[in-house]
């Protein structure tokens, strides 16, 4: 029997349009790509509809990458310890103890004009420093990492990455903070000199950072489309539990069926909670949004029921739900219309009851979203399994069906009757 999970990620990352290149949730692992397809890259990205987006997609990225890991958690230490260093002359004057070359020439020549006692001598000796030219490109690149850490933390979607992010910036600022890299300067930004002695140098791993120096700075400082695209293009983050997988392949599946019907997206964004939306597509008459982990109230300004009971008592955590997906059909001079969409990773009889009986609490908890006279469906619960409706049942006519993943045709209906109103 063929494994789901591979099954699953196999047709998300299979699809000519990239969604999973927009998949930032922290709850997943990095898995290589065996073939790149920059042309689907570049159509899911393009259509990006803010810019703060392609830069937390680029730190998003870089971060997760596994060489970034190995850096930060071994290499980065080693480096520390066998840093380079460059030594220089410096006069000094010595009186009691004399330390260095004596330079009597000019000890003799400052005696005779008075500017030095019999007893001084002017000397010479070489100075060891670490402010050189790789070091201070070690210097920027941890700075530079550091600020855009700072940036991401709080982020709840990242959670399961934290553990990560955690040692990324316990080592960062204990290197920050090491004896001699807080000798070396920080510059601006990175030079060509730089970089090539970085390259040059005897230890491997000056190497190994000025690499991922230069891709941080094209791809999340400057923003630069083409390391965008190859910093995307070497992998992506699959999700570790298979009920977030099941939830991915159901929303690429709805996304499927929308860009078959309407074209491509007019818009997309980051498939991660808190977005306004992660996809707009331009039906005849109406604009199909599709929304990912969000709650009708804080998206649509929706009533919730069940926020507003237990808002009337004491000890109680009022928060409102959120559906997997939903996706909202606006047309002018209409009233909105919505269809919510909950997945369910299970066969187990026990839990797709309980699954349906939630799917109906969604009806009740929000149905300020729908106005009088609204078509059906208003929800789906999509389960892994196929679904065999009985004979003789008009699903039309309930608000909530209980759909297969892979009934690319209920999954149509239902799109085409939120179009269509």
């Amino acid at each position: 029997m063929t494994d789901p999970r591979a099954r699953w990620a196999g047709y998300v990352r299979s699809r000519e349009f990239g969604w999973h290149h927009l998949y930032a949730r922290g709850s997943a692992e990095y898995a290589p790509l065996s073939t790149i397809d920059s042309r689907s890259i570049d159509a899911v990205l393009t259509r990006l509809g803010h810019a703060d987006e392609l830069r937390f997609l680029a730190v998003f990225r870089f971060l997760s990458d596994p060489r970034v890991h190995e850096f930060f958690a071994r290499d980065l230490k080693v480096l520390l310890r066998s840093a380079s260093r460059a030594t220089s002359p410096s006069l000094e004057i010595s009186r009691a103890r004399v330390r260095g070359r004596i330079l009597w020439h000019r000890t003799l020549a400052d005696r005779n004009v008075g500017k030095l006692d019999r007893a001084s001598f002017i000397t010479t000796r070489r100075t060891a420093s670490w402010n050189t030219p790789e070091n201070q490109l070690l210097a920027l690149f941890l700075r530079s990492v550091s600020d855009s850490l700072s940036r991401l933390e709080g982020d709840n979607d990242l959670r399961g990455l934290w553990p990560t992010l955690d040692m990324i910036r316990d080592n960062l600022r204990a290197a920050l903070g090491h004896f001699w890299l807080t000798e070396v300067g920080v510059p601006r930004r990175a030079t060509s000199v730089m970089r090539a002695r970085a390259r040059r140098a005897r230890e491997p791993r000056y190497a190994m950072m000025a690499e991922l120096q230069s891709e941080f700075e094209y791809s999340v400082s400057e923003s630069r489309w083409e390391s965008i695209i190859t910093l995307v293009s070497r992998g992506w983050l699959e999700p570790i539990a298979s009920d977030d997988l099941f939830e991915l392949y159901t929303l690429v599946k709805v996304l499927e069926c929308l860009r078959e019907r309407f074209g491509p997206p007019v818009s997309t964004g980051l498939i991660r909670a808190g977005r306004r939306q992660i996809a707009e597509f331009s039906a005849p008459r109406a604009l199909i949004r599709v929304h990912f982990d969000q709650s009708p109230v804080t998206a649509f300004g929706s009533s919730s029921e069940y926020k507003a009971t237990l808002e009337g008592y004491e000890g109680f955590r009022a928060t409102s739900r959120r559906p997997d997906i939903i996706l909202s059909s606006v047309a002018e001079g209409q009233p909105n219309r919505f269809l919510l969409v909950e997945c369910k990773k299970s066969e187990d009889d026990g839990y797709t009851r309980d699954s349906v009986y939630k799917a109906l609490g969604y009806l009740r908890d929000f149905a300020g979203l729908w106005h009088d006279g609204a078509t059906s469906p208003k929800a789906l619960v999509v389960f892994p399994n196929t679904i065999l409706k009985k004979l003789g049942i008009a699903r039309t006519q309930r608000d909530l069906w209980l759909v297969g993943a892979d009934d690319t045709d209920a999954l149509d209906e239902a799109i085409r009757v939120l179009a269509r109103g």
